[in-house]
């Protein structure tokens, strides 16, 4: 039943066959941070001719869902274990989805922390363009600071439009109580509410960010190399790097041998529009050559990021030993990150 019900969105093909995830085509209805599956089974309920499809990061939420849908099975649900914006980036196709519900998103309240907010100017924008003409927007938020800036942020998206006279309203009939709403309500606070559609004619500009598509898990980055140098030497010299380039952050963090002196294993971060990823880059001995690779632990996906850290550890190399020959390299990311 796991297999069946939730889905890591670095597993599904980008973008995903909606119809083959589902197995079936249908209208989709998406609710973005599901917590306890209240409001997601809810929506499969009344809504049984659509695809459900809950979008979550906490594992305790995702484990907690699939145990109430295994029990209660609804057939028109799948589950995305996945950020947000990442999936919108890269699964779901533009005008794909006829309703999205975003409750109660992580507000983070603290100083300095208003970045790592879900809903920002740019999201929203992101979120309007994967919504069909007329499709609902509904948000919920109890904290007064984030619903001022998320009216602030909704105002200023092109192509949605406010359903109501006010920037939010206190309730809406009918509505399924979340457990988080529940408990807010109980303690006095009442919830901020949002309903906005879809323009049903204005165009929906792309993201400012560049989208940039993932490269071929079959073409993942390769680059072989023939030079002097030891993996012992390589991995006394290895100090901690950064590289930027455009949209593209990569770090270089530390050097790992293995235990049979065959391999290094860099430890190795990269943030690009919408994906962050943890992975290792190996330097593979082979005889008086190495190939240098992007490991396949963890199943990262081959992306314009992962293509030039490869190309970064080469090209650190190459300080190391000047006479370094290149003798194949399929690292060259698409394009240039913007």
């Amino acid at each position: 039943m796991t297999a069946h019900l939730t889905h890591k969105a670095f597993w599904l093909d980008w973008p995903a066959d909606l119809e083959a995830l589902f197995g079936r085509p249908a209208p989709l209805i998406v609710e973005i941070g599901f917590g306890s599956g209240t409001f997601l089974l809810a929506l499969a309920q009344q809504h049984p001719a659509s695809n459900i499809l809950g979008i979550e990061t906490a594992h305790y939420s995702l484990n907690e869902t699939e145990g109430r849908l295994t029990r209660h099975p609804r057939p028109n649900v799948r589950l995305i274990d996945g950020d947000a914006v990442m999936t919108f980036a890269y699964l779901l196709p533009p005008q794909s989805i006829d309703a999205l519900f975003i409750n109660f998103p992580d507000p983070f309240p603290k100083t300095g922390h208003a970045h790592r907010r879900l809903l920002t100017a740019h999201s929203l924008a992101l979120f309007a363009s994967h919504l069909k003409p007329g499709a609902p927007l509904t948000i919920a938020t109890d904290v007064r600071l984030y619903a001022e800036s998320i009216a602030a942020d909704l105002a200023s998206t092109r192509g949605l439009t406010n359903t109501h006279k006010t920037a939010w309203i206190d309730a809406i009939p009918g509505r399924t109580v979340t457990r988080y709403e529940r408990k807010a309500r109980a303690q006095g606070v009442t919830p901020h509410y949002f309903e906005w559609r879809r323009d049903d004619s204005a165009l929906i500009e792309p993201p400012a960010v560049p989208i940039q598509p993932p490269r071929e898990e079959a073409d993942l980055s390769n680059i072989v190399i023939q030079s002097t140098l030891t993996l012992d030497q390589i991995q006394t010299a290895f100090e901690r790097q950064n590289h930027n380039e455009g949209e593209v952050h990569i770090r270089l963090l530390d050097a790992y041998q293995d235990a049979r002196k065959t391999e290094i294993l860099i430890d190795t971060f990269v943030d690009e529009p919408y994906i962050e990823q943890r992975l290792g880059i190996a330097i593979a001995a082979r005889g008086d050559r190495f190939v240098v690779r992007l490991a396949p632990i963890g199943v990262p996906r081959a992306t314009t990021g992962t293509h030039l850290a490869v190309r970064y550890v080469v090209e650190w190399l190459k300080t190391l030993d000047p006479a370094l020959t290149v003798l194949h390299d399929n690292a060259t990311p698409d394009h240039e990150p913007a």
